[in-house]
C-alpha cells in the first residue's frame, strides 16, 4: 500500500517523496491465495511540503468475478529537494517542468497503481509484481 501511495504522491508532486507517516490500515475483509488484488491511490490533501494519500486494496475472486474492499489506509509523504530536505510543493496553477499545474495534477481520478494475484510468499506469481518504489 505504501508503494501505491508513493506512486500517487510522486505523480502529483513531480518531486522525490518519502513516506513520513502511515495513519493506519483498516482491514475489512480477507484476501485468499489466488485472488487478484488491485491497489488504487488518490491524493486527498496537500500541505506545504506534504501529500496525504488514501489507498484502497480491492480484492477479486477471479472465478466468480466478485470484488470487495479488503483494506483501506492513509499515508503522508513529504517532497524532498536534491539535498534530501523537505521542499515546498508547487502552488496550484503554477506550471511544473512537465507542463502540468498543481490543479491539473490534483484533479485526477483515483488511479490503479498495480494489480497482481495474491500469492503465497516466495512464489513465482508474487515475485512478478513490479516494484516502482525502489
Amino acid at each position: 500500500m505504501d508503494k501505491a501511495a508513493f506512486v500517487a504522491a510522486s505523480r502529483y508532486s513531480r518531486r522525490r517523496v518519502v513516506t513520513a507517516r502511515s495513519d493506519g490500515c483498516d482491514f475489512r475483509a480477507p484476501v485468499r491465495v489466488g485472488h487478484l488484488v488491485e491497489a488504487t491511490a488518490e491524493v486527498i490533501a496537500t500541505g506545504r511540503t506534504s501529500v496525504s494519500v488514501d489507498v484502497q486494496l480491492i480484492a477479486e475472486n477471479l472465478l466468480s468475478g466478485e470484488r470487495w474492499l479488503a483494506t483501506r489506509g492513509r499515508f503522508v509523504l513529504v517532497a524532498l529537494d536534491e539535498a534530501g530536505k523537505p521542499t515546498p510543493l508547487l502552488p496550484r496553477g503554477i506550471k511544473a517542468e512537465d507542463g502540468a499545474s498543481g490543479a491539473e495534477r490534483g484533479d485526477r481520478e483515483p488511479e490503479v497503481v498495480c494489480s497482481a494475484p495474491h500469492a503465497a510468499p516466495g512464489t513465482r506469481a508474487q515475485n512478478r509484481v513490479r516494484d516502482d518504489h525502489e
